[in-house]
């Protein structure tokens, strides 16, 4: 019976091992507005502007794209991305005032994404005390 219990006890230690290594991390306060991010368009992005009809919630009712570099199945993709899951904070109680709103919908490329790499590298440098395994990589 003890020789049982004892490898009840080590199954569960290597089981449990791998999820106590990963709560080592402490709650994330930087996301998802990470300071490595890079907002903007860089040479070789595709991107698109999207000009949304919001209504008095907060939620998007109509989609319209302007400048951009993507093709048309990507236009669709952009204002479709918005219209399901983006959403405003609502106006203060007794405003009714629909609003429009542009977004960027952007899809960082090489140039964009070394340069993050690049910056959060050495965003991380600068603060040694943070443990970068606790962060994305890519976002």
């Amino acid at each position: 019976m003890s020789k049982l219990a004892a490898s009840f006890l080590f199954g569960t230690i290597l089981i449990a091992a791998p999820v106590a290594a990963k709560n080592h991390c402490p709650p994330d306060t930087l996301g998802p507005n990470y300071p490595w991010l890079i907002k903007g368009i860089m040479p070789g992005d595709m991107y698109a502007e999207v000009f949304l009809d919001v209504d008095e919630e907060g939620r998007p009712t109509a989609c319209a794209v302007g400048q951009n570099n993507v093709v048309r199945d990507q236009e669709y993709r952009a204002c479709s991305v918005y219209l399901r899951g983006w959403r405003m904070d609502p106006p203060k109680p007794g405003t009714v005032v629909s609003a429009k709103v542009q977004q960027l919908f952007l899809i960082p490329k090489g140039r964009h994404l070394r340069a993050q790499r690049q910056a959060r590298a050495d965003y991380f440098a600068r603060h040694p005390e943070l443990d970068s395994s606790c962060y994305p990589k890519d976002y």
